[in-house]
């Protein structure tokens, strides 16, 4: 089979290998989906009188912290990618976390 990925600013490209396709939307991994599990996870943050979002707060006072956790969370989800993608079959289209994913011949 043959797999087309869409990204965000319509960059279309076709993968043979699953694995290629899961690494494509592990690369496009949006912050916001991050943003939401740390924030659910954390809630708001006080600083000196001022409320942030636990994301906020990470990504603005460690970025370096923000990318390694955001990274080991992204990766988290690659088995949970690849069963999507192992159950599509040929004329299904499914948006994965900001990726629309095409199945063709």
């Amino acid at each position: 089979m043959k797999y087309v990925t869409t990204l965000d600013n319509n960059y279309r490209n076709s993968y043979d290998e699953l694995e290629e396709v899961a690494q494509v939307i592990l690369d496009e991994f949006p912050d916001n989906i991050f943003d939401y599990y740390l924030n659910k996870q954390y809630g708001d943050v006080s600083i000196c009188d001022f409320i942030y979002s636990a994301s906020e707060a990470l990504k603005e006072i460690d970025l370096d912290a923000y990318s390694e956790e955001k990274y080991k969370y992204k990766n988290s989800k690659a088995n949970c990618i690849f069963d999507i993608l192992q159950k599509m079959q040929k004329g299904d289209s499914k948006d994965i976390f900001g990726v629309l994913v095409e199945v063709m011949e």
